[in-house]
């Protein structure tokens, strides 16, 4: 699953199936940082040019998904699966993304 932030700011939800994999592309270069992280605050935030949070929330409702029963078992699953790893925040109710961005 990739949460792309576009150059213009705007966000996608790309790979939504892959449970396996979870990232936060932007595709600006690192040298736009404030822009990116201005993109899309209540979704994503940022510790720093490589780590992300995107709220719990937001992806449970992300639009044309929220009422996929198995996106939203995918999704669950996933969490559960990335919690031990310390990579789910109680306290931000976020999931840990690696972010990449465009050279």
């Amino acid at each position: 699953m990739i949460i792309q932030i576009a150059a213009d700011r705007s966000l996608a939800l790309e790979d939504a199936m892959n449970f396996k994999k979870f990232k936060v592309v932007c595709a600006m270069p690192e040298d736009r940082f404030a822009d990116a992280a201005a993109a899309a605050p209540g979704t994503v935030s940022f510790d720093d040019t490589k780590t992300a949070w995107v709220s719990i929330a937001a992806l449970k409702s992300w639009k044309g998904l929220a009422d996929d029963p198995a996106w939203q078992d995918g999704l669950a699953a996933m969490i559960k699966a990335a919690t031990p790893y310390g990579w789910v925040s109680e306290e931000k109710q976020a999931i840990k993304a690696h972010v990449e961005w465009a050279a």
